[in-house]
């Protein structure tokens, strides 16, 4: 798993010198809105992510395991391996969207997912498809999880740092949350 790294929090207008704002092309909207304003929308949608590219290619890694572009390479969106499974398979899974990520991405309403891994205190800023994404990636991790007959439950770091509860993550107990 990866650590969970600092994120810009609310409000990018504050602290970002007035010069710098004026010139950036795109604006600092680009910086997102913090998680508890984007929550009040996504808690209310009711179709599934449903994330998707322009241009859809396979990626296959070091190992010969096959994964859509449309997501990370992690194991609920492999599509099989091209040494073990062959091409004519991962086609198949790449086309029917049988992976689990695939499914979930096509079935599990955003607002389920929403309601499941959001925060609705945070002011990390995201743009709305980023969140959805992290959305989706808990729940792969879970997802993963349960399949591996771990716990879902969240480790509680024991040290109690205000940096561990921060960052998400306990650099003493070596703990992600």
């Amino acid at each position: 798993m990866f650590p969970s790294f600092p994120r810009k929090r609310e409000s990018p207008q504050k602290g970002i010198p007035r010069e710098f704002a004026n010139i950036c092309r795109e604006g600092v909207e680009l910086l997102g809105q913090p998680e508890y304003a984007l929550l009040e929308e996504l808690l209310n949608e009711n179709s599934p992510p449903n994330m998707d590219v322009d241009v859809h290619s396979i990626a296959i890694n070091a190992d010969f395991d096959a994964f859509p572009n449309i997501a990370e390479p992690a194991e609920w969106w492999r599509l099989g391996n091209l040494k073990k499974d062959g091409a004519d398979a991962i086609i198949k899974a790449f086309r029917d969207e049988t992976t689990p990520g695939a499914k979930a991405n096509r079935e599990i309403p955003i607002r389920d997912l929403a309601r499941k891994y959001g925060v609705l205190r945070s002011k990390k800023l995201y743009r709305k498809e980023d969140l959805i994404c992290r959305f989706m990636h808990e729940w792969g991790v879970e997802f993963q999880r349960k399949e591996n007959g771990l716990s879902t439950q969240p480790q509680v770091c024991q040290c109690e740092k205000s940096i561990c509860k921060s960052l998400n993550l306990c650099y003493n107990c070596s703990i992600l949350s």
